[in-house]
């Protein structure tokens, strides 16, 4: 419910019709047909009168929502390659590494998180340096793998990839080098099958001065179309304004059905 104010300057004044409760209702959008790049999104659209599905006949006045969009989670990326380095000492020993990078597949200035190219076609950045072994005594020591925090995840559900750097103290290290990338949130994403419905705004209470004007918010199952518990959508009720104020001046009669939607 809201509130709403009109000026009783001019008695006689008599108020345009309002239109009937008609409008469009939507459910949620569907995931978007493409993992990558630019795909399309999908909602249902129906028209209600009094919160009853009727016919779209009964909304061609009114202007249509779209119940399709484009969408895109995130940039395509694919692994580009520099040249490998030289060695970083003459004999014994040691690795040489060359930069890996994902980019987009539209822009290949754009560098993109390693978590958005396929990680397991990541090609390999190091590889033993093809060297001779050092006369005795004069290789220097192996070091030790040092490994820094894991990233956050790429997704928060439906599985996806952390990494983390992993460097070695010296030239060369001993032992197996730990992994950079490791699986997570593999748990599937939960699917959104209720939304929130409105309804519009009622009729002013009064034909002027200050009144009050009140709407329905419901629970609604997407596909079904049936009224459900409020804990079943995932937004709380209070987020969306039952009650509100609205003045409405006699001088500005053209914009009332604008402002009392």
């Amino acid at each position: 419910m809201k509130r709403c104010d009109r000026e009783c300057s001019i008695p006689s004044l008599d108020l345009p019709p309002l239109p009937p409760s008609v409008y469009w209702a939507s459910a949620p959008w569907s995931q978007c047909t493409a993992s990558c790049g630019e795909g399309i999104q999908r909602r249902q659209v129906i028209c209600r009168e009094n919160s009853e599905v009727v016919s779209p006949s009964r909304c061609s006045h009114l202007d249509r929502v779209e119940s399709e969009q484009k969408c895109m989670n995130r940039p395509c990326g694919e692994w580009t390659v520099g040249e490998w380095q030289s060695c970083p000492v003459s004999c014994g020993s040691a690795e040489e590494s060359r930069s890996v990078s994902c980019v987009s597949t539209t822009n290949s200035s754009l560098i993109l998180p390693d978590t958005t190219c396929d990680v397991e076609k990541r090609p390999e950045s190091t590889r033993p340096c093809s060297i001779s072994p050092c006369p005795s005594g004069k290789e220097s020591p192996p070091g030790l793998w040092k490994s820094q925090p894991w990233t956050r995840c790429s997704v928060s559900c439906g599985g996806g990839w952390r990494r983390r750097e992993v460097i070695c103290e010296r030239s060369h290290c001993i032992g197996t080098k730990p992994k950079q990338f490791e699986a997570c949130n593999k748990e599937s994403c939960p699917k959104e099958e209720h939304a929130w419905q409105i309804s519009p705004w009622t009729t002013c209470s009064v034909s002027c001065g200050g009144g009050e004007q009140r709407r329905t918010v419901w629970c609604e199952h997407s596909t079904s179309g049936k009224k459900v518990g409020d804990s079943e959508c995932k937004f709380l009720h209070s987020e969306f304004e039952t009650i509100g104020t609205t003045r409405l001046s006699s001088s500005f009669m053209p914009f009332y059905n604008s402002i009392s939607n």
